[in-house]
Order: structure tokens, then sequence, then C-alpha cells
């Protein structure tokens, strides 16, 4: 965070995988928990990643490091002279804010040459300077390790005692079966104070 202005230049999202979920094959199919502190995570709900945050893991080649314990992403309203931060730009915004609606202020980002979108959430109503910028710049790092061993020592990772099975695997359904699909994961915006996840 800038002391001068107040504004939060960096701001993060630890993403954990959710153990109880169990084994899954693809990435687009494997749930998470988030939060940019540990305390929110005790309300947070399984979503699953969009399509860019999916494209940007593989890239970075961190699928593996993902599906084992998760990663955090790091946003930024600026420009970063580090590798690794990728530019998504707002393609749709609601800045509206009112005491009737519920929820808060979203608006969508793309990044150039990516299939879909990424949804961010205004989470700082009271502050004309953090709101949703144009240019957000993504870039995703593994876990600190402190984290992971706070997420094991917790029971995030904790895996259900047995696997449910369907009648799939045994006999011939004639009508497919689909699941209820998970929610995707919305990114929070620029947030007003500081804060670390430990």
């Amino acid at each position: 965070m800038s002391k001068k202005s107040g504004l939060s230049m960096v701001w993060t999202l630890t993403v954990l995988r959710h153990g109880a979920q169990g084994d899954v094959e693809e990435l687009e199919r494997a749930e998470f928990r988030y939060a940019r502190t540990r305390d929110e995570l005790e309300w947070s709900t399984e979503k699953v990643l969009p399509q860019p945050l999916v494209a940007l893991l593989r890239q970075d080649d961190l699928e593996g490091d993902a599906m084992e314990t998760g990663f955090t992403i790091q946003m930024s309203r600026l420009q970063r002279p580090e590798n690794g931060w990728r530019l998504f730009e707002m393609l749709a915004g609601d800045v509206s804010w009112s005491m009737h609606r519920e929820g808060s202020p979203r608006s969508v980002y793309a990044a150039n040459g990516s299939s879909g979108s990424v949804e961010f959430v205004d989470t700082n109503c009271c502050s004309f300077y953090n709101k949703l910028p144009e240019r957000i710049w993504i870039r995703i790092t593994t876990l600190p390790m402190p984290v992971v061993a706070w997420a094991f020592s917790n029971g995030i990772y904790e895996c259900l005692d047995g696997i449910q099975m369907t009648l799939h695997g045994w006999t011939e359904m004639l009508e497919p079966i689909t699941p209820e699909k998970t929610k995707e994961l919305a990114l929070p915006g620029p947030s007003g104070s500081q804060y670390e996840f430990l």
C-alpha cells in the first residue's frame, strides 16, 4: 500500500485446494477455497477456476502445485517490472453502489488473446481511490511454505474417508446425470488496507 495516497498497489488472494473433493483429473474441475486472510477462509465456499486462471497456471507450469496445495494470486493496478505479470483489461463494469442492491459491484476482465474472462468484486464501497481500475495486472505464484503448513495443520487438504460411487460405473444409464456445476471464483478488487494471509 502506498503510504502517501492510501492506494493498494498490490493485493493478493490465497487459493487452497479443497481436499474434501478428493482426486480429480482436470484442473478445470478442481475445487478451491480462497481468502485474503486466514480468518476469511472460514466462510469461503468451494469454487472452480475461471478459464484465464487455468491458462495462466498451465503457462507458468504451476498446474501440479495448484492441484496439490493451491497458489497465490497477486494483483496490481500498476504495471510491474518483474516477470510473470499479465495484463487484464475491463470489458464491462458495474460501478453503481446502492443500499438496495444485493452484493458488491462486479466487473469483468479479460487478457488479450485469452479465452474466457475473470470477474472482480469491488470490496471497497467507501473508497474512490480503491475502486476497480480499468486495467489489472495478475501474477500467479506458488504458496509460501508457512501457508501450506497452516493449511495442513487446519485440515484444509483432508480428503473424505471413502469415495461415493454411482451406478454409472456398473450399468448403462438412459439419461446422463449432470453433476451440479460449482460456481467460478471471483477475485477481490483493491483493498483499503494492507493484509497478509498469516
